[in-house]
């Protein structure tokens, strides 16, 4: 069973365990086997990873699967935009539905926290990836940035996301939302 809760301190090994094994499986088509062999590869990811998960303004949730914390997402709320940092699950639990249940928890938070568009940078030539928000019913935007790390210039991220239906917290219903302008780019121009 899946259960997603708010992250504590005490997650922090189990959040960079996984943030560490999913870096290196999910990239590994990415970079260079040399990249992942370099000196401090682990320590650098554990830096990246405790320096992003609790930082001011920013919501961090763990998903454990059998009792054990096997996923995380970042996300914040940035004006009416939403950003997920990162979402990252461990590839032992590939497939088994965790990552989904926290983009779910993340979409509930971010429209609580009053986000009404919701995005996410996924790497171009990551079809898991793309694959994996076009299920949640996520649209790529047209916007590409270009990925920087270890002189793989040639990897681009596209954004990707998810309008945010608003909800009349009096009376617990969806609350029509205006359209925003930077939905009017769907379907996107790739």
């Amino acid at each position: 069973m899946i259960f997603v809760r708010r992250a504590t301190l005490d997650d922090i090994e189990a959040v960079v365990a996984t943030y560490t094994a999913a870096w290196r499986a999910g990239f590994q088509y990415m970079f260079s086997a040399v990249v992942f062999e370099v000196d401090g590869f682990d320590a650098a990811r554990r830096t990246e990873c405790t320096d992003g998960v609790f930082l001011d303004g920013t919501d961090t949730f763990v998903g454990e699967l059998d009792g054990r914390v096997v996923g995380y997402v970042v996300a914040r709320v940035d004006g009416y935009d939403s950003v997920i940092d990162d979402i990252w699950v461990h590839p032992s639990s590939w497939g088994r539905g965790v990552a989904a249940a926290l983009v779910a928890r993340a979409e509930d938070d971010m429209r609580n926290r009053g986000g009404r568009l919701l995005s996410a940078w996924v790497p171009e030539d990551s079809p898991t990836g793309r694959r994996f928000f076009d299920k949640l019913g996520w649209r790529p935007s047209g916007e590409l940035d270009q990925l920087d790390l270890y002189g793989a210039s040639d990897n681009r991220l596209v954004e990707y996301l998810r309008e945010l239906e608003s909800v009349d917290l009096t009376r617990g219903i969806p609350r029509p939302t205006r359209s925003l302008e930077r939905t009017q780019v769907w379907p996107p121009s790739l």
